[in-house]
């Protein structure tokens, strides 16, 4: 490990140090980079190699102010939550490849995915295996992607439904109104999901679509403008006001300027 490297890891570890509550830390990036003298990637760097050493686990993400509940938004960031802890000396075991090495809470820590080393085991003691993916209350939103969205709008779609249709119906309820939510979607897919139920009868059937709607409310207009033109008597004569109107715009156009 270069100097410089080596003094910022050292550096970040004295500031978690500083800052922990307990075995649980809580130090946000900017505070750290302003207290080091450095950038907040370097900072990043420099927790991901503690982590990858075994000295701090990671219990709960952070996230920004954006994705939390509405009555957290005013609180602004939530920081990431670590763990002190102390690395495994005798390193993984033979079951252990591809997973990340055990690490041994310094006091009583929060419940994480815990491993128990059975007591008849070489290394007693209580070991906690950091889980692959760290908790998170606030998880980050997904991508809808082209196969979620082709799944979701299949059953409507065989139902005569257009593309333009299941994006309509995505937007707006049945009744025409369109859907106030201004948050992020964590889960598109489910989000479409339940939102394109709305379109679907209680028999399980998709509702008629937009555009079968506008086609049907146009087939009923065309059957009576039809139906007027039939009823209309095509040797009547115009009345006689119809004549002296003609007559005046006639006379009118004829006089000079």
């Amino acid at each position: 490990m270069r100097a410089d490297r080596r003094r910022n890891v050292l550096a970040a570890a004295r500031i978690l140090g500083w800052t922990a509550s307990g075995v649980t830390t809580r130090p946000t990036r900017a505070k750290s980079a302003a207290r080091m003298g450095v950038t907040e990637r370097t900072v990043s760097k420099c927790w991901r190699a503690l982590e990858e050493l075994g000295w701090i686990a990671c219990a709960e993400v952070g996230t920004t102010a954006q994705y939390r509940p509405s009555w957290h938004r005013a609180d602004g960031n939530l920081a990431r939550t670590w763990v002190l802890t102390l690395p495994d000396k005798n390193g993984p075991r033979s079951g252990d490849q591809g997973r990340k090495v055990p690490h041994r809470i310094i006091g009583p820590g929060p419940a994480l995915a815990s491993h128990r080393t059975p007591e008849s085991s070489p290394r007693p003691g209580s070991l906690v295996e950091v889980r692959s993916t760290p908790r998170s209350g606030f998880p980050q939103p997904k991508k809808l992607t082209d196969e979620g969205g082709r799944r979701e709008s299949a059953w409507f779609l065989r139902a005569g439904w257009l593309l333009r249709d299941v994006s309509y119906a995505a937007e707006h309820t049945p009744d025409g109104i369109p859907w106030a939510m201004d948050d992020p979607v964590r889960h598109p897919r489910a989000h479409l999901r339940w939102r394109l139920s709305r379109w679907l009868g209680t028999d399980g059937v998709p509702l008629p679509s937009r555009s079968q709607r506008q086609a049907a409310a146009r087939v009923v207009v065309l059957a009576e403008v039809e139906r007027r033109r039939a009823e209309r008597n095509p040797g009547t004569a115009p009345p006689a006001v119809w004549r002296e109107a003609r007559e005046a715009l006639r006379v009118r156009r004829c006089q000079p300027a």
